[in-house]
């Protein structure tokens, strides 16, 4: 979906305004910047992309930017669509922060004004599922899942003792074979009240028969970052969302 300004042509989507806010044209850029990246004031009318969550971002660049050259910054308020985002598992009304290649990522928790922790397991394109704690900061760290195939007949289970989430996957009757899907494993966590209440977990391929997985510990909750946005919703590989700074 390119767009275009009067003064260059972009023809990948980068980010596109919805709704505009207030922005910026004046100043220069040290060092290059693209599209949909978040930028910080380095001095006097000086820019450059922002790697830091718990640094303010001034704004998000509009266009791509050489070193030297003057910007475009979305800068505050404001309705937008880019596909320049981490996240996989994006959902409306997640909190953004600025991820430390720059671009947008989801998981700031507005209670505690931190980052929520995540895991992804499975394969790519097979039967991933991202688990984000329902909390943010370090705590949760503290959150283990682990994905058991044991047995034959063995119905699909969730249990949990402290912080520590176990499925026991779904097998068949005479060979044991697995036969949970990631969508019924993510239905099976909402089911369950102790593990709901620590993550949430998003099947990215829903119909992907489920592998064991040993004990693995949720990562990258940290206890403070700065708040950039709110996602509006996410359709087709675009995150729509109100820029905030």
């Amino acid at each position: 979906m390119p767009f275009s300004n009067p003064q260059q042509e972009i023809v990948k989507m980068g980010i596109q305004k919805v709704h505009r806010g207030l922005a910026y044209g004046d100043g220069v850029m040290s060092g290059a910047g693209l599209a949909g990246q978040l930028v910080k004031l380095v001095g006097a009318d000086t820019f450059a992309v922002n790697t830091s969550p718990t640094v303010e971002s001034f704004g998000i660049l509009a266009f791509d930017c050489a070193d030297g050259q003057r910007p475009t910054i979305y800068c505050d308020g404001g309705i937008y669509e880019t596909d320049v985002f981490t996240s996989a598992d994006l959902a409306p009304q997640d909190g953004l922060y600025c991820g430390s290649d720059s671009k947008l990522r989801g998981g700031y928790d507005d209670a505690t004004a931190a980052i929520k922790a995540t895991l992804t397991t499975g394969t790519l394109n097979t039967n991933q599922i991202v688990w984000q704690a329902k909390t943010g900061g370090v705590i949760g760290d503290t959150i283990s899942v682990t994905i058991v195939k044991s047995g034959t007949s063995t119905p699909l289970s969730v249990s949990v003792s402290n912080t520590d989430i176990t499925v026991n996957l779904a097998t068949a009757a005479v060979t044991g074979d697995v036969l949970s899907t990631a969508a019924e494993v993510v239905a099976a966590i909402v089911a369950s009240t102790p593990s709901s209440a620590l993550v949430r977990a998003t099947a990215l391929t829903p119909s992907g028969v489920m592998a064991a997985k040993t004990k693995t510990q949720l990562a990258g909750g940290a206890d403070a970052a700065l708040k950039v946005g709110t996602v509006l919703s996410v359709v087709n590989g675009l995150c729509k969302f109100l820029l905030k700074r």
